[in-house]
């Protein structure tokens, strides 16, 4: 009958209410089963997320790394605070395995939240720091110390400011390492110069801030398409050749 019950909950046919009811099921290997369905419900992967079996909620996250079936509806803006609730939880989960789970499957999303992608960034283990800012591993292996004493040289730096599709949260991370240690600003020209990197609001507000302090940003800085028009009067506004010269360029 168990087995009966498992296989069940592992089919994308099955209605939501009933995966969620089997969410709360006694046995383990039912849970397990929901928790990789990617037909699941949200609330269902919440309550998961927050099991107490550490396999089962390391398989949510991982879950999350996964493309959602194109035959489901998009996520309602309650399901999307629902999944930033699911993955904080998952986040700052004691169990290493669940945290690196969750690492890995926000590793190539260009829309992980911002504050999350820094937390794990800054994560003591390196199983979990390491697939968000895979540059790191290296340096955290040759000198293990707190996660908050860790700082990527400035190569590493400049070669994760580089990467395809960069997202807010990592942009985030780079640039307030580069305001809290000059020896690694280098890498804010190279993610302003780098056109799939995705700058958010309050990330660009900060490089504007401190610009007139770093002439290597002026000229990718003026460049950038995405500048919003209080922006571009903010940079403009910065005393640099290289800004004027970009700004009245072709």
């Amino acid at each position: 009958m168990r087995t009966r019950v498992g296989a069940l909950a592992c089919q994308s046919s099955v209605a939501p209410e009933l995966l969620y009811f089997l969410s709360r099921d006694d046995d383990t290997s039912v849970r397990l089963a929901v928790a990789g369905n990617r037909h699941a419900p949200r609330e269902a992967d919440l309550l998961l997320a927050r099991d107490g079996e550490d396999l089962i909620r390391a398989r949510v996250g991982e879950k999350l790394g996964q493309a959602r079936p194109a035959e489901l509806p998009p996520l309602t803006a309650k399901k999307q605070q629902i999944t930033t609730e699911i993955t904080e939880t998952l986040a700052g989960d004691d169990a290493t395995p669940v945290r690196e789970a969750i690492s890995v499957a926000l590793k190539r999303s260009i829309d992980a939240p911002a504050h999350i992608v820094q937390q794990l960034a800054r994560d003591i283990e390196i199983r979990v720091a390491g697939p968000i800012l895979p540059e790191l591993t290296v340096a955290r292996r040759q000198r293990p110390c707190r996660h908050h004493e860790q700082r990527p040289d400035q190569g590493r730096a400049d070669a994760i400011a580089k990467r395809r599709n960069v997202s807010a949260g990592v942009s985030e991370v780079l640039v307030n390492r580069a305001i809290a240690s000059p020896g690694e600003s280098s890498a804010v020209g190279d993610l302003l110069a780098n056109g799939t990197a995705r700058i958010g609001t309050g990330t660009m507000t900060k490089i504007i801030d401190h610009a007139p302090e770093h002439g290597e940003w002026h000229r990718p800085l003026a460049a950038r398409p995405d500048l919003s028009s209080e922006n571009m009067q903010r940079v403009a506004s910065i005393p640099s050749d290289a800004i004027a010269e970009t700004m009245s360029g072709p």
